[in-house]
């Protein structure tokens, strides 16, 4: 016996499939590296509040004092940098430019 196939079960033609505008088709709007790491401090301050912070000396702002947000410095106390990674990336990204 041969099963028959259910409507249900059928893809959609393209003109049932919803055809989005060009309005719903424009891409989200991308995070700077400074608002992704602002997002991922928070999750971190909420999961372990006991986190030392450490202030860059470049951007000013505050970020956990781990080897995710600084750059690794074995001159210093911490042995960590003193710039945040955006920081030393940005301004790596400026020196380069210059020289070109």
């Amino acid at each position: 016996m041969v099963a028959k196939k259910s409507a249900a079960r059928r893809a959609p033609s393209n003109a049932e499939r919803a055809v989005p505008t060009a309005a719903e088709r424009v891409a989200p709007a991308r995070l700077t590296a400074h608002e992704k790491g602002t997002k991922l401090v928070a999750e971190l301050l909420a999961n372990a509040p006991e986190l030392p912070l450490a202030e860059c000396s470049h951007c000013g702002l505050v970020w956990p004092a781990d080897d995710r947000f600084f750059p690794r410095d074995k001159r210093t106390s911490t042995g960590l940098d003193v710039f945040c990674r955006n920081s030393k990336d940005e301004l790596s990204r400026k020196y380069r430019e210059a020289r070109a």
